[in-house]
């Protein structure tokens, strides 16, 4: 766990191995930067700028927050007038307002994040029992516009079986709930959700498209 709000990155030369700078920030009030089971937690968009996760403390120290930061295009410092800090951003749509992490992160391209958010008060067990509590829901964050929003239509998640990734024009969802488990997608367009479209045993916690 994190023991203070500072958010450090290592830039290192890949070609020497050698380490050109140590980047922190305090400024932000977040911590945790990036999630290392989580590849997608860190990525550049379009504009060659770089988000990243914040994890924060996962929910449970309060005051060590997350949400999420970058460091813009040209610039080897983390931006200072950039940040969606999830404790100050109400998720549309959330009976409970508010995330207290989030989990794993799709960029679809557009400024248009998919994530999985997880609330701890949307079970009773979430502090005590984390690891299999239904806290994790799906949301679509827009970068540019700096909001979440719930896609409905899918069931309340653990935080095992919480893959995002892309087919096609889709977003597929992994959902380890309490009805059926399995793979879902969710149409951008049309906001429609399907399935599961294929029923797993287990955590549906991977899902990787070869198509283009």
């Amino acid at each position: 766990m994190p023991t203070r709000n500072n958010i450090e990155f290592a830039m290192i030369d890949v070609k020497t191995d050698k380490v050109e700078k140590h980047i922190v920030n305090q400024s932000l009030n977040m911590c945790f930067a990036t999630r290392p089971i989580d590849a997608g937690s860190i990525f550049m968009d379009e504009n060659k700028d770089i988000y990243f996760n914040c994890v924060g403390s996962f929910g449970f120290i309060p005051g060590l927050n997350g949400g999420i930061a970058r460091i813009k295009n040209g610039s080897t410092e983390i931006d200072p007038d950039y940040f969606i800090r999830l404790n100050q951003t109400e998720v549309a749509g959330l009976s409970t307002k508010h995330a207290d992490y989030i989990s794993t992160m799709c960029y679809a391209g557009k400024g248009l994040l998919y994530a999985y958010i997880s609330s701890n008060a949307l079970a009773p067990d979430a502090m005590t029992n984390p690891y299999v509590a239904m806290t994790n829901v799906p949301v679509v964050i827009d970068l540019k516009q700096k909001t979440m929003t719930l896609i409905n239509g899918m069931e309340i998640s653990n935080p095992q079986g919480i893959a995002v990734a892309k087919h096609k024009n889709l977003i597929v969802f992994g959902s380890a709930n309490k009805k059926a488990t399995g793979f879902y997608t969710y149409n951008p367009e049309t906001r429609e959700v399907a399935g599961p479209i294929i029923q797993v045993t287990g955590n549906p916690c991977f899902f990787h498209s070869f198509e283009k």
